[in-house]
């Protein structure tokens, strides 16, 4: 907790300090960031804000707000604000990812696979965006099993499994959807 409160400290006297819009919107948005990263996802949520009110284009808030309702069960209110990012920012490969687990947490699954590719294949290299799209499968063949498509199931999570042994997602929920199979 120490170089969290020393982050939160120093983005603090940043965001006190002022300056231009874009300064006092990215000392905003560092200190959301500090304050998630402590769990403190009320503080962070009013940071976020405030970066906002500073400056509403402002992606890095923009991203931390949305961030933080998703993780606060208020992804409807997430979404708007990550389309509007990727509108303005098709390459923003963060708004991507964070459009796919919202998505997730709205039940669309589906719709999360189009982001989570996207951001996939825009930073190939980015092992968070290659394993969202794993997590996204999951999500959809866990999806297809809930609506009575449990063989489909079966079969996505089986290849997932086959193609990545040591996720254990994909075991999880192979284990899910067989039990799903099981029962009448």
């Amino acid at each position: 907790a120490g170089q969290a409160d020393e982050a939160i400290a120093l983005a603090q006297k940043a965001a006190a300090a002022g300056g231009g819009e874009g300064t006092a919107a990215a000392a905003q948005a560092a200190l959301g960031l500090a304050q998630e990263a402590t769990g403190d996802l009320a503080a962070a949520e009013a940071a976020y804000r405030a970066g906002l009110a500073a400056d509403a284009k402002s992606a890095a808030s923009t991203l931390g707000l949305a961030r933080v309702l998703r993780k606060t069960d208020r992804a409807g209110e997430a979404a708007p604000l990550l389309a509007a990012v990727i509108a303005s920012a098709p390459g923003a490969v963060e708004a991507y990812k964070e459009s796919a687990r919202v998505k997730i947490a709205l039940g669309r699954a589906q719709e999360a696979m189009g982001d989570a590719a996207t951001a996939a294949a825009m930073a190939e290299n980015d092992k968070e965006a290659q394993a969202l799209v794993q997590e996204v499968t999951v999500a959809t063949a866990l999806g297809l099993a809930n609506s009575g498509q449990v063989d489909l199931a079966i079969q996505d999570l089986t290849a997932l499994r086959d193609k990545n042994p040591d996720l254990a997602a994909a075991r999880v929920g192979l284990g899910r959807a067989l039990v799903m199979k099981r029962q009448p």
